[in-house]
Parts: C-alpha cells; sequence; structure tokens
C-alpha cells in the first residue's frame, strides 16, 4: 500500500478579521499554487489513488480536492476527523482499512499531526515528527497484508517545488 502524505497549502492567517474559527480557514493563491505543484508532480509519477481522505478543516479539503481533481479518485476526498491535528494516529489508519486495502491512498492534512504520521507509520514513533512545508507530499509504502504502525518505509519527500514544469 502506498500512502501519499500531503499537507495543506499555505492558508490565510488567523489574525484575519474574517476568520471567526481556525477550521475555516482557506488556502490563499499560493496555497493553491503549491498544492497543484504537488498534485502535479504525483501525476507525473503516475500516482492515481484508490482513497483519498482529508481532515475536515477548509483547507485541508481545498487541499484535498485539488489533488484528486489532478490524480483521482473521481469520487474525490472523503472526510476523516482523525486527520485533524491532536486526531488519533491510529484512527486516521483505521480508517483507511474501513475501504478495505487500498493499494494507494492520498491523505490531507495539517502539521503537526501529518509528521506525527509519518514517524508512526514508518517506525512506531509519532515523537520522530517529520517537518512538513506548506503543500510537500511524502509517500510512505505500508506492507498490504499486515499496514502495522513501525512497518512503512519512507519512500519519498517533495517539497511543491518538484511539480514544476
Amino acid at each position: 500500500m502506498e500512502i501519499y502524505i500531503i499537507r495543506h497549502g499555505d492558508a490565510i492567517d488567523r489574525g484575519d478579521p474574517r476568520i471567526t474559527g481556525d477550521g475555516m480557514r482557506w488556502l490563499t493563491e499560493t496555497g493553491r499554487d503549491e498544492v497543484a505543484l504537488s498534485a502535479r508532480l504525483l501525476a507525473k509519477l503516475g500516482v492515481a489513488p484508490d482513497l483519498a481522505l482529508t481532515s475536515p478543516m477548509v483547507r485541508a479539503r481545498q487541499t484535498a480536492e485539488i489533488v484528486t481533481e489532478q490524480i483521482g479518485p473521481p469520487e474525490g476526498p472523503l472526510v476523516s476527523d482523525h486527520l485533524v491535528y491532536g486526531g488519533s494516529l491510529a484512527g486516521v489508519l483505521a480508517d483507511v482499512m474501513r475501504h478495505g486495502r487500498p493499494g494507494s491512498v492520498v491523505l490531507a492534512g495539517h502539521m503537526p499531526s501529518v509528521g506525527e504520521l509519518v514517524g508512526y507509520l514508518a517506525w512506531n514513533m509519532p515523537e520522530a515528527n517529520v517537518r512538513f512545508r506548506t503543500g510537500e507530499v511524502c509517500r510512505i509504502d505500508m506492507p498490504d497484508d499486515a499496514p502495522t504502525p513501525g512497518l512503512g518505509d519512507l519512500r519519498r519527500k517533495a517539497p511543491p517545488k518538484n511539480g514544476q514544469k
């Protein structure tokens, strides 16, 4: 199983008076561009996910929508409440497994949780938190027969600039 983890793109500032809560922060134009670059990189690599899960927060949902418009799946992203920061890492993996055993998955979320998720999947050590820039994506390969924390293989991590034409 290939798991592609992406941090949302640059979002509107928390202090913007139009924002009444962190969950409603949306992507800036820069953020949309960052995510589009990462999505193009994934497309160039031939990534065709069977499943996309996103945090319910606006900026992560927008990120997942941009990615799924480029590479799929056709039904777009589904929400996982565990992908918010502070969510259950085991819950994220359980949400993936609720959809059978997808061969390829995209997960869109936030720091520090996406970094902790890498540590959890690759080494069963969330505290090994891997830093992500906005719009950055990484790939973790998990065994198809037993996607167990600590058995993942961190294969690739790429900032959005790698997806440029």
